[in-house]
């Protein structure tokens, strides 16, 4: 399994989110299994997502998709996003 941390910011929240939603199907359709979503404490535009993927390929292929480009630009999103591809993460203890 693969993991794909994004940061982004957004012009508004409720607006990029209902598109994210109703982007859900290509990310599954894309190899996608299930993430988090959150947006920092001290501004609700800026946005952070971890998702899992079945293939680092997969998650890769994701972010360069012509749809997920689209996506992006109608959801409001400002820049270009920080994309990190991550491997299966080591757990600590507190």
């Amino acid at each position: 399994m693969a993991h794909l941390m994004v940061h982004h910011r957004v012009r508004d929240f409720e607006t990029w989110k209902k598109v994210f939603d109703q982007h859900a199907d290509e990310r599954t359709a894309a190899g996608c299994t299930g993430g988090e979503l959150y947006q920092c404490s001290e501004d609700p535009n800026d946005v952070v997502i971890r998702l899992s993927w079945d293939s680092a390929e997969n998650a890769r292929a994701f972010t360069l998709s012509e749809t997920t480009r689209e996506a992006m630009s109608r959801g409001g999103v400002i820049g270009e996003p920080i994309l990190v591809f991550l491997n299966e993460p080591e757990h600590v203890e507190k």
